[in-house]
């Protein structure tokens, strides 16, 4: 039985990965008594996140794993971590999908615009908190919005918003990864 102060962690990859992160947060994870999802949809290569029809596919992959999360667990907090490739379909999945709620949201190397309306998801209730962890020496956040629609260079910026449930953390020396 599942009480309700547990809660469940989801962990989304980014592009040209693996995921091997994601396995190294397992132990941290479970060992606060948490239930632990490291989500992976595979390899995903440029070309592939260049192509709407692919962007909208994993969209609704994310959107499908968090349904079926809930429906095994029914109204549990869920909490999400992601990177990169990982925070565009999370935030895309929320502003498509209005029941899509999600506690507390970490994003890494996050490729999300910087003007992203996180006052909808909040007035929807859909975001408890974020935490934006960005890097000043990211690259690839910096030109992802020339080349794909919808992306910005918030893990090299942080957000233009401010908002007292939402906190970039800058890194100086970090970039991408």
């Amino acid at each position: 039985m599942v009480s309700s102060e547990t809660r469940v962690v989801v962990a989304v990859h980014g592009i040209e990965s693996l995921g091997a992160w994601q396995m190294e947060l397992a132990p941290l994870i479970s060992g606060q008594g948490w239930i632990y999802h490291p989500l992976y949809f595979g390899r995903v290569r440029l070309i592939q996140f260049l192509l709407r029809r692919e962007r909208r596919k994993r969209v609704e992959w994310f959107r499908d794993r968090y349904n079926d999360i809930r429906k095994q667990y029914g109204d549990i907090r869920i909490s999400v971590i992601a990177h990169s490739y990982g925070t565009y379909m999370v935030t895309r999945t929320l502003e498509v999908y209005p029941h899509i709620k999600i506690d507390e949201l970490i994003l890494c190397g996050s490729i999300v615009r910087r003007d992203f309306d996180w006052d909808q998801l909040f007035r929807r209730g859909q975001v408890g908190r974020i935490r934006n962890d960005y890097g000043r020496k990211d690259s690839w956040a910096g030109i992802v919005n020339l080349v794909v629609p919808g992306t910005g260079p918030s893990e090299r910026d942080g957000f233009a918003s401010e908002h007292d449930r939402l906190l970039d953390e800058e890194f100086e020396h970090c970039g991408h990864n």
